[in-house]
């Protein structure tokens, strides 16, 4: 398996696309647009030949605003986290989009019904707060045996029930860590 080649070009507009070659002599004929610096690497090695300012350029011109550097600490760090940064950018590059299907318009303004294998399986978290709804309050050890959470779960489970930002059913739950249960308030 050959050894993949990567020019990396400072575009004027402060972008660095990244450009795979298979051969060294392709990566080598490859001709920058005018007044762009371009490196061709092939490992972490060229890049530890390259400055730390042009390596923290070439590293910001590969993410998003928020994600932009002043400076990388050491070279050592710099070439790791450009070398991953090239990395991600070749995989992502090379997976092809999934192309959306346009959607069928359905026949006499019907919905399209879900395939499905028959219904949907009931979740531990629908579980405890049906349970919890019932009967109002349960024992950890009632409310792991309605849900199949062991009572370290159950507890995390009523913090996640009880979180706007986690359910969009909000339920006020309270614990008796001296009882052990966990009661609606």
């Amino acid at each position: 398996m050959s050894k993949n080649i990567y020019t990396l070009t400072m575009e004027k507009d402060g972008t660095v696309p990244v450009r795979t070659f298979g051969r060294q002599s392709e990566a080598l004929n490859y001709k920058a647009p005018s007044g762009a610096k371009s490196f061709v690497v092939s490992s972490q090695d060229d890049l530890a030949t390259i400055s730390i300012a042009a390596l923290t350029s070439l590293y910001n011109g590969m993410v998003d605003e928020a994600q932009r550097i002043v400076k990388f600490s050491d070279k050592a760090s710099a070439v790791k986290r450009l070398w991953s940064r090239i990395q991600e950018v070749v995989s992502a590059a090379g997976k092809p989009a999934r192309e959306k299907k346009p959607a069928k318009p359905a026949a006499d303004g019907e919905k399209k019904a879900r395939r499905s294998s028959g219904p949907r399986k009931e979740s531990k978290m629908s579980k405890l707060r049906d349970a919890l709804k019932e009967k109002g309050f349960l024992s950890l050890e009632a409310a792991s045996k309605a849900c199949g959470y062991d009572e370290k779960n159950v507890l995390v489970a009523c913090r996640i029930l009880s979180n706007p930002d986690r359910t969009k059913a909000v339920l006020n739950i309270k614990y008796d860590k001296a009882a052990r249960t966990i009661r609606l308030a």
